[in-house]
């Protein structure tokens, strides 16, 4: 996957999984009642790796 950036460095990523393999899959439906907590944990990147990275030479917007 490339993902190329305004203002920052261009990269190249690798997708390593799709996700099959998760340990805790989180599953809900419509069922589950209002009052029910679904708690949102960030964590790093499991299924993509970085393969290359370009810098980004045009990242300069205003000169004087």
């Amino acid at each position: 996957m490339y993902a190329a950036a305004e203002f920052g460095n261009h990269y190249i990523y690798q997708i390593t999984s799709l996700g099959d393999d998760e340990e805790n899959p989180i599953v809900s439906d419509s069922s589950m009642e209002r009052d029910t907590l679904i708690a949102f944990n960030p964590r790093g990147f499991r299924n993509i790796a970085v393969v290359d990275e370009t810098n980004n030479m045009g990242s300069i917007t205003n000169m004087e």
